[in-house]
């Protein structure tokens, strides 16, 4: 059994976005925690999308790019009572997203939208 480059770079960031939530629970190291997450997330997004050729180098470049705009934007200095508020936009945006992607899909492969076959309640075949 051979384990490829792409195997060991996802456990390692597997590994250090673990050890990032265990540096986000405490206040001395949450700021840190946090620029490590988030790096090692970008890192795991732009590892899946060149090994599978979702998106090439430039398309991932000028997204990068716009999205670190945005977010350089959107999150210079809010006030305390403006995070909550920032965060539900932040995942508002993840939820547009993963509508996007979602309508991609449905346009790009209409057919297959076909439920597959349930195997039954907790997995038994039942009649």
């Amino acid at each position: 059994m051979t384990i490829s480059t792409y195997e060991i770079i996802s456990i390692a960031l597997v590994l250090l976005v673990a050890v990032n939530i265990k540096l986000i629970s405490s206040p001395r190291t949450a700021v840190l925690g946090n620029r490590l997450s988030t790096l090692a997330m970008a890192a795991a997004i732009i590892v899946v999308m060149l090994h599978e050729q979702i998106i090439g180098i430039p398309l991932l470049l000028a997204a990068v790019a716009c999205g670190s705009i945005v977010g350089l934007f959107l999150g210079a200095k809010p006030s305390t009572l403006q995070v909550p508020q920032l965060v539900a936009l932040f995942n508002g945006f993840g939820g547009g997203a993963s509508l996007l992607v979602s309508l991609v899909l449905l346009v790009e492969a209409p057919g297959s939208l076909a439920l597959p076959a349930s195997p039954g309640v907790a997995g038994c075949a039942c009649t």
